[in-house]
């Protein structure tokens, strides 16, 4: 089971993730290999990750789907065995440096 850990300072909540075990049992991804989980969160629907492009793929529940460039498997990882994935989206991936465009 992943860690999660929200503290508050001056009204902003931070979350802080450690790499679950689920994780780290996952074997790495041989280059051009693509493959897709389907998540059981509120907010995320489904992750496909093309290690060979270093993209990623989300399909929401309320219907958008984005494709996320130059996401490292290590992101990828943590998305789909996180206990939340939607704010692990949010905190580490929307807010991050990573080109994003939504497909539909």
């Amino acid at each position: 089971m992943s860690q999660v850990s929200i503290t508050r300072h001056n009204g902003i909540s931070s979350a802080f993730f450690t790499l679950s075990a689920a994780a780290a049992r996952i074997p790495v991804m041989k280059e051009g290999t693509v493959d897709t989980v389907f998540l059981t969160s509120r907010e995320i629907a489904s992750a496909t990750y093309d290690s060979g492009k270093a993209r990623l793929q989300l399909e929401m529940r309320r219907g958008g789907v984005y494709e996320i460039a130059e996401v490292p498997e290590s992101v990828y990882r943590m998305l789909v065995t996180c206990q939340s994935p939607g704010t692990y989206y949010h905190l580490h991936i929307r807010k991050g440096d990573y080109p994003i465009r939504r497909l539909r």
